[in-house]
């Protein structure tokens, strides 16, 4: 087995864990008396004599010595310890969070009027994590990139890691608010294959809306399309600049050539304006439209530009070709009637649930008020609901043209 810098710190962290607690226990057997034992030669013991009460007593600093604080003085160690790896930990997040900015500054700078929050262009987020903020640009409301780094020099998450073996990825999340009436509703999806039913089992607008698409010279073998809108998939991957970053994201040439690697860095490219769940009420169904990109993040420069430049051009692509043609559009308009159809039904059956709820409990009102009437008045109300029922049922027959004899 080859030891590595984590090995030894493992190591390390273990000795120091397992001499605290030796030393712990021999310090604890050498305080410990045995009462029962007894030498041959020892004194017939003498009636004991009043001892000093415990809370009297107090401790004797001046006998105390290093060796009396061996546990202390681990525990100290061992958070410090821990303590220091957690701050280079940050640090390494840090570094990699402003790398990955210092490769894509010019990019962002030259398509955004505003860049980063106050005078940071990054925001920590937690330990691990930062946000870039970017907004001033044509089809786009706002671009939020979540920049997620793995655990590194962190004790607790390698041993977990030893355990249960997980490869460390660092992520970029990309969420860009685009403007609605640039383009018409579409749902589509860009998702690594093997990842499919685990990704949209849970969202309603991938699983209700779109189908899934085969597109010529596409890597299938890597990637599913799902779209409800299959004219625009089509020209989207007809674009160079989108087909070559595509391509990039296997390790493939421009043109698809050469050895593709066994797992892309794309984990998935969304486009919706439709809830995540079953919507319940017609003002879940206003949400903005919304293109999320997810990636692994690259090792090499040229590959973290590449994807900047990749979700910017799909940004590009909806915002200038984002129209359907009109039989296009007469689908996805069916499509929304379809949503907000399921939205209407579920708001009549919870207005006729609240309605038998109400009727339910005004009878039994009623019933308890009677039960405290006399037989006589009970019999009249009961008479004057039956001529009440009566006139109901006219009416309806009435209304049905049906003739009553």
């Amino acid at each position: 087995m080859k030891f590595t810098w984590r090995n030894w710190l493992l190591a390390l962290l273990i000795v120091v864990a397992f001499a605290t607690v030796s030393v712990r226990a021999d310090s604890d057997e050498a305080d410990v008396e045995d009462d029962d034992f007894e030498p041959a030669f020892a004194a017939p013991r003498s009636e004991p004599k009043p001892t000093t009460p415990p809370q009297a007593r107090g401790v004797k600093w001046n006998t105390l010595t290093v060796d009396d604080f061996h546990f202390e003085i681990g525990v100290v160690a061992i958070l410090g310890l821990y303590g220091v790896v957690a701050l280079l930990a940050r640090q390494k997040a840090g570094d990699f969070a402003k790398n990955w900015y210092r490769i894509t500054s010019d990019i962002w700078e030259q398509n955004f009027a505003h860049t980063g929050a106050d005078k940071a262009k990054l925001v920590r987020d937690g330990p691990r994590d930062y946000i870039f903020f970017a907004s001033g640009r044509a089809h786009v409301l706002d671009m939020y990139t979540f920049i997620h780094t793995a655990a590194r020099l962190d004790p607790i998450q390698y041993l977990y890691d030893y355990i249960n073996p997980q490869e460390k990825k660092d992520r970029l999340t990309y969420y860009i608010r685009l403007h609605k009436e640039e383009s018409d509703p579409i749902v589509f999806a860009i998702i690594p294959k093997d990842n499919v039913q685990k990704f949209t089992k849970d969202r309603w607008d991938l699983t209700e809306f779109p189908k899934k698409q085969t597109l010529p010279n596409f890597p299938h073998s890597h990637y599913t399309v799902l779209t409800d809108a299959p004219e625009f998939t089509t020209q989207l991957w007809e674009d160079p600049e989108i087909r070559k970053a595509i391509f990039a994201s296997i390790g493939l040439d421009a043109e698809g050539n050469g050895e593709a690697w066994s797992e892309g860095l794309i984990e998935s490219v969304v486009l919706s304006d439709l809830p995540y769940l079953k919507p319940e009420k017609m003002e879940e169904l206003q949400l903005p439209k919304l293109l999320k990109f997810e990636f692994r993040a690259p090792k090499e420069a040229g590959l973290v530009q590449q994807q900047a430049r990749f979700v910017l051009d799909v940004v590009d692509y909806i915002g200038q070709l984002g129209k359907l043609s009109a039989e296009g559009r007469a689908k996805a308009k069916k499509r929304r009637e379809f949503a907000e159809g399921i939205v209407l039904k579920l708001a009549e059956e919870e207005r006729k649930k609240e309605l038998a709820d109400k009727k339910i409990k005004e009878r039994k009102a009623i019933a308890d008020e009677m039960a405290k009437r006399s037989p006589e008045e009970q019999r009249k109300w009961e008479e004057k609901e039956k001529k009440k029922q009566q006139k109901k049922q006219a009416k309806s027959m009435v209304k049905s043209g049906r003739v009553m004899v």
